[in-house]
């Protein structure tokens, strides 16, 4: 029997990707994007909502790495679509202030 993997982790792992963007380090960005976010199947298996929010969470951090490669337009477009989903991955009250 599989036990469905506690959402407080996805949780922290949107938030230090927040925590990484809001300090404007490149490098502490780059760490953070490079941290293993690999979970056991056994995890999450059968827990498609589990599922799908990884999955949401791994769409940003490609969004995230996309603008730091190429910069444009499109890619700001999607970096700022991400870190809204990770806002609200994170727990956290939209704002109208930048992420």
């Amino acid at each position: 029997m599989t036990r469905p993997f506690p959402n407080h982790l996805l949780q922290q792992r949107a938030n230090a990707l927040l925590s990484a963007w809001r300090s404007g380090d490149r490098l502490q960005l780059e760490t953070a994007l490079r941290q293993d976010s690999t979970i056991q199947d056994s995890f999450n298996e059968g827990d498609t909502a589990y599922s799908e929010r990884d999955e949401m969470v791994e769409v940003a951090e490609e969004a995230i790495r996309v603008w730091l490669q190429s910069p444009t337009p499109n890619a700001e477009l999607d970096l700022r679509v991400s870190l809204r989903l990770l806002k609200h991955l994170a727990g956290r009250e939209f704002s109208s202030a930048s992420a």
